[in-house]
């Protein structure tokens, strides 16, 4: 279901609490 979709990018975008490894994963992701 793409509602269903969303609501996963949704949750996963939202860092969960400060995890260095995470954002810097994520700061690769967007280049």
């Amino acid at each position: 279901d793409i509602n269903q979709r969303l609501r996963n990018s949704t949750l996963r975008s939202e860092p969960v609490a400060p995890d260095p490894r995470t954002i810097v994963w994520r700061e690769r992701q967007r280049q």
